[in-house]
């Protein structure tokens, strides 16, 4: 997961991928926060910009209701 996050967070046009692997991640057991952590992860080691895409990927595949507008 780490990885294809990492590749995944600098190509603008993979946020479908992004998500589906987020929704692939979580349908094998990885918990939500296990997901933020690895944005953390990201955030300290790639940049703040990746990371905050990786957390809006999460948030839009684990919580839509919220994001509706």
């Amino acid at each position: 997961m780490i990885s294809t996050a990492s590749w995944l967070r600098c190509r603008h046009c993979a946020e479908p991928q992004l998500r589906a692997h987020i929704r692939m991640a979580t349908n094998v057991g990885v918990t939500e926060q296990q997901l933020r952590d690895v944005a953390q992860v990201l955030a300290a080691i790639v940049g703040k910009i990746e990371a905050q895409r990786v957390e809006q990927a999460i948030e839009a595949v684990l919580h839509p209701q919220g994001n509706a507008g």
